[in-house]
């Protein structure tokens, strides 16, 4: 299917948004084609959209706005459970950022990047979203993702405290 407009909804890749049907096959291939064409992606404020137990990764690299829509993420019988359902990617060449530490809820620092940065920080000083019983695995390093800003505001809330990040 081809999107008509100035941007790319699920539905026009087949989504119901309904809560039941798995919108996931839908929601990588209108991805793929805002990607491929350089397009925003938008939801429909009022849908519930399934994402099922398909081994698939909806790749991001446009404006996307999911307004007030809901995702269920039903992993009760999953193909991979360590694959991830999203992945941002920039379409912007990369950029180094140097911050030695962060504190919860912190809201500047002292880096000032020549344009505006989606940073993921780590620390593997300790490992959160350890999951018990089933599917039960060791968990991840400590970690945080926010926009920064050239005027070195950050954007998104900061969770954990970093004594040390180890990885950026």
């Amino acid at each position: 299917m081809t999107p008509t407009g100035d941007f790319v909804t699920y539905e026009d890749f087949g989504a119901v948004g309904d809560g039941v049907a798995d919108d996931l096959p839908a929601i990588c291939a209108a991805h793929e084609y805002a990607n491929a064409h350089g397009l925003p992606v938008r939801s429909k404020h009022d849908a519930t959209y399934h994402l099922g137990s398909q081994a698939l990764t909806a790749i991001i690299a446009t404006d996307t706005d999911w307004n007030t829509s809901r995702f269920t993420i039903d992993d009760t019988a999953v193909e991979n459970h360590k694959l991830p359902l999203f992945a941002v990617r920039s379409l912007l060449e990369p950029v180094q950022v140097e911050i030695q530490q962060l504190h919860r809820d912190q809201k500047q620092v002292d880096v000032r990047p020549p344009q505006i940065c989606h940073v993921l920080v780590e620390s593997d000083r300790r490992r959160v979203y350890i999951r018990r019983g089933l599917n039960q695995n060791q968990g991840v390093p400590q970690h945080d993702c926010f926009i920064l800003r050239q005027d070195g505001s950050i954007e998104g809330a900061i969770d954990w405290d970093y004594d040390r990040i180890t990885r950026i």
